[in-house]
């Protein structure tokens, strides 16, 4: 007959593999987010990216979100924001809820907002080569340069918690910018006609 021991030990090990296959659940995907005018997010190595630019640091375990901003700007910086998620059956649709978060703005970004994934091939395009924004930091105006404005179909302006905050900006020609908002860190959006999204991240002083 086997020991008590015995039968302890493979249900620790079988829940040991249940948590495991559950835990990292989020790791190198990117998302939509529906509820934050379609700002894109992305987590990869424990880094949570808004816009393509490392935001915050974050831990995924067995469904349980926790994340602390790194950006001073977002006025959550230190503060520790605990959440549930659930994913559906096909995992393309996330879900936070809101376990703890004394970060208020951080809190409205995730408890309301429906996250879809990005499919393979509609990742964040790479504009470094592509599109130059300057002078950044900036004061009053930016201006963007590039060959390839025929292929946007929209610019706007995100705050650090993906809110527009400007979307009025022509993206037809080579222009300058008026940024006519606070001081601190924004993203700007650029849609291309092909589905891709782009960002830049802009310091306004």
């Amino acid at each position: 007959m086997r020991s008590l021991y015995f039968y302890f030990t493979i249900f620790c090990i079988f829940s040991l593999s249940i948590s495991s296959s559950n835990a990292q659940s989020l790791n190198n995907t990117s998302w939509n987010v529906v509820g934050a005018n379609l700002t894109t997010v992305s987590f990869s190595n424990d880094t949570f990216s808004l816009g393509g630019n490392p935001f915050a640091l974050y831990t995924d375990t067995v469904n349980r979100f926790t994340i602390i901003d790194l950006s001073l700007a977002s006025g959550c910086n230190n503060y520790i924001g605990s959440y549930t998620y659930s994913l559906n059956a096909a995992a393309d649709t996330l879900l936070f809820s809101v376990v703890t978060d004394s970060c208020t703005a951080r809190e409205s970004f995730f408890d309301p907002s429906t996250f879809v994934k990005i499919s393979t091939g509609i990742e964040e395009r790479n504009l470094a080569d592509e599109i130059s924004v300057f002078p950044n930091p900036a004061k009053d105006f930016i201006s963007i340069q590039s060959e390839i404005m025929n292929e946007l179909s929209s610019i706007q302006l995100l705050n650090s918690v993906g809110q527009i905050v400007k979307d009025d900006f022509d993206s037809s020609s080579n222009k300058q910018y008026q940024i006519d908002v606070p001081n601190g860190i924004y993203y700007l959006r650029l849609q291309f006609r092909d589905g891709t999204v782009g960002t830049k991240k802009i310091i306004k002083i």
